[in-house]
């Protein structure tokens, strides 16, 4: 019995002892344990435990249930301090009555219960003495991989029982996105301040993290990135502006044109812009008339317009640089402009791309895609830039995290979005930071978290309405057009009780309840317009004989299709202001018909685009010059821009995931592209075939889709695909007539294709 005993109290001192060694290499919880406990602050109103998360979400991050009390106390900052951005931040905060001081001049005093440290051990001594006092000194390495706009963020009490906030950057970009993360660990309750005790070790996947234009708030989330807009928030906040120009379709090379865009960049250089982006995106490839005697192609002329103004860029500064956007910017590859290019020496070297891609909307961004295209203009060695085109319009959806690949960063600076709502560019804040931590679900939580103030009623009434709009945004795939407009009506019924609920509990002057009001709004506009002329249905028919692809459509098989008509004008809502408003879809005033066969190896289309206007669809010009959309520009069957002329875009979903499709684009003149969603363009061909016929007031396409290239085996009898077809008018991309109105790229509004 003495010996059991014995035993048991050996046990009990090992186990202790163990603990307490387990303890005293946990210094930095240590001082967690004294704290208010979490939820006698805050309530669980998230249902998993994020109300006070970190967003973006840090490379490692631990919090504690406790808060500590945020007492009157002193910020220290390393000895040689003068970076605004933070002393701003840091101000805001109210942590001291009086100014900071420097390390060299602290000298301990017993009263102080709280500290606010600035700086790593490299920069500051008193952060290096509280860090190995913590046991959480970093190695070389450790430091290193922090990177220029890493940081250490600790809170937690030392051993002499002061409340001590470690803010280390290793460079005051650091400090500052430390500080951001700090402002969310805040809480007041009954006017008392507390703080979350917290260790993270956190930096960036992306060195530009941003989005089209900028907004006020978007550094807050250690967003630093803006191309175009206003260059004066992102510079002040550690981030980099990228003002763009659009030198235009014809390419100007004179002396004075180009000292005339240099003498621009002043301006922007003088406000702390670096880069320059040289945007030739939606315009033609032109030449001005003395451009085109001095260069014998367009190749040699954009060489020396881009070496020309890096030189004089150059001459403000050797660090500044130019981005460039050119005209292929959403295409596989650079085609003919980037061999032109190589061909006559090239770019500038520390030249970068920017461009969306691999299609304008890109639902997959393959780091094989982006290494093809910066190889084929001769910038392999360095990083890109991706226009993310994937929110346009106001979507409220987060990017989602399929095909955002970590290795993206091995050839991209960084990922910028469009112009889009606050909920979708938090997100996005949260991906471009730690995309290898992004979760879409956790990411909307967050954000509809900061959207509400943090107010549990608004959270819970914001994010009932956010989930419900996007689990409901896309009707299902493959339902009849009466069952998708039963479903439309009840989720519009569901949203209007939601959207009523919230403006209970959100003050109507708040600008996201303005955005989703405008959302619901267009969404039961638009169901107005699909529910009369929306999901179209339409017939594809089994054939024995295989058309003969000469584009007369004079084969007795296409007699035996349904024909396809009745297209629309295409209501897109950001091109309202080019064409009269429209309470329903407006019939097109130059029609189109289709007929669609198959066999068990290929998908064959029959089109007749008429017009009232003779000679509509030629391709020359009256001194019998090429337009420059009906140029065969390379030996590659695919060609981006095609768009800009006559020609019919043809979209798929034969698979039973809605979200990749295909695109098939012919045009008038024989051009031709096509891409799928799914997988990069790059790599991708579908190996169709397309003939045309051109008349005074008609052209007609005959078309062969291999089955094998679009992932079929074989088409059976009452098989349902998606399917949309537009068709593109001269003059500009946008006039455009179209079977199904609700856009190109939206294949959950797609009309259905039925095989019979």
């Amino acid at each position: 019995m003495a010996r059991f005993i014995v035993l048991i109290l050996f046990l009990f001192m090992v186990e202790h002892s163990s603990y307490a060694a387990s303890e005293k290499t946990n210094p930095i919880k240590d001082g967690w344990s004294q704290g208010v406990p979490l939820r006698q602050l805050v309530p669980s109103y998230m249902g998993d435990n994020l109300e006070m998360a970190i967003i973006p979400t840090p490379k490692y991050a631990e919090y504690a249930n406790r808060f500590l009390t945020v007492l009157p106390g002193l910020v220290i900052l390393p000895n040689k301090y003068d970076h605004p951005a933070t002393l701003r931040e840091l101000s805001k905060l109210e942590f001291s009555s009086q100014k900071p001081v420097v390390a060299g001049s602290y000298q301990e005093n017993p009263d102080l219960k709280f500290l606010v440290i600035i700086g790593n051990e490299n920069r500051n001594p008193l952060a290096k003495k509280f860090l190995s006092q913590m046991d959480a000194s970093l190695t070389v390495a450790e430091t290193k991989e922090l990177g220029p706009e890493g940081y250490r963020l600790i809170v937690s009490k030392d051993a002499k029982g002061r409340v001590v906030i470690l803010l280390a950057g290793n460079q005051p970009a650091g400090d500052f996105w430390a500080v951001q993360s700090l402002k969310q660990l805040l809480v007041t309750h009954k006017d008392k301040r507390y703080v979350l005790g917290a260790s993270i070790k956190d930096w960036p996947s992306f060195r530009a993290r941003g989005s089209k234009g900028m907004r006020n708030y978007l550094p807050q989330y250690k967003d630093n990135f803006s191309w175009g807009g206003s260059s004066k928030t992102f510079i002040q906040n550690f981030g980099w502006h990228v003002p763009y120009y659009a030198p235009g379709g014809s390419l100007d090379c004179s002396d004075k044109n180009i000292d005339q865009l240099a003498e621009k960049f002043k301006k922007d250089f003088n406000a702390g812009a670096r880069a320059f982006g040289i945007k030739f995106d939606d315009v033609g490839i032109g030449m001005t008339n003395e451009t085109k005697k001095r260069f014998t192609s367009y190749g040699k002329a954009i060489c020396y317009f881009m070496h020309e103004l890096d030189k004089r860029a150059k001459k403000l500064d050797p660090q500044c640089r130019l981005y460039y956007l050119p005209q292929c910017y959403g295409a596989r590859d650079g085609g003919d402009l980037a061999k032109q290019i190589l061909a006559a020496g090239g770019l500038p070297k520390d030249t970068t791309l920017c461009w969306t891609g691999p299609s304008v909307f890109s639902k997959v961004l393959a780091p094989k895609a982006m290494k093809h295209y910066m190889d084929s203009f001769g910038l392999g060695a360095n990083k890109g830039l991706i226009y993310d085109n994937i929110a346009r319009g106001g979507d409220y959806f987060p990017i989602m995290r399929e095909g955002r690949s970590q290795k993206l960063v091995n050839h991209l600076d960084g990922v910028f979005s469009e112009n889009s709502t606050r909920l979708n560019r938090i997100t996005r804040c949260d991906q471009n930071w730690n995309p290898e931590a992004y979760d879409p679900q956790r990411a909307l939580k967050l954000a509809c978290r900061e959207v509400s103030d943090r107010n549990p009623k608004r959270y819970k009434a914001i994010f009932a309405f956010v989930s419900y709009y996007e689990e409901n945004r896309q009707v299902p795939f493959g339902l009849s057009r009466v069952k998708k407009i039963e479903l439309l009506k009840n989720v519009n019924k569901k949203l209007t009780v939601l959207l009523a609920n919230l403006k209970t509990v959100v003050p109507a002057k708040n600008a996201m309840l303005k955005d989703v009001t405008k959302a619901v709004n267009v969404r039961l506009q638009k169901f107005e317009k699909l529910a009369s002329a929306g999901y179209r249905e339409a017939k594809a028919t089994r054939t024995k004989t295989a058309p003969v692809l000469d584009g007369k459509l004079d084969d007795a098989c296409w007699k035996t299709a349904k024909e396809i008509t009745n297209f629309v004008v295409w209501d897109q809502e950001k091109w309202q202001s080019l064409r009269p408003k429209m309470a329903s879809p407006v019939p097109a005033n130059q029609q189109t018909f289709v007929r669609i066969l198959f066999d068990d190896k290929n998908l064959y289309l029959a089109v007749r685009c008429l017009s009232d206007v003779p000679g509509a669809f030629k391709t020359t010009k009256e001194d019998g010059s090429p337009y420059w959309w009906a140029k065969k520009k390379n030996k590659h069957p695919d060609t981006g821009g095609i768009w800009h002329g006559p020609c019919i875009e043809f979209f798929i979903t034969p698979g039973k995931n809605p979200m990749n499709y295909y695109q098939f684009v012919a045009s008038v003149s024989g051009l031709r592209y096509d891409s799928y969603s799914g997988q990069p363009a790059a790599v991708w061909n579908s190996g169709w075939i397309t003939k045309t016929n051109v008349q005074a007031k008609e052209w007609t396409l005959e078309v062969s889709i291999p089955l094998k290239s679009i992932q079929v085996d074989k088409i059976e009898k009452g098989n349902v695909w998606g399917m949309n077809i537009c068709r593109n008018k001269p003059g500009h991309q946008m006039w455009t007539f179209v079977w199904s109105p609700k856009g190109f790229h939206t294949p959950g509004d797609f009309g259905t294709l039925s095989f019979e």
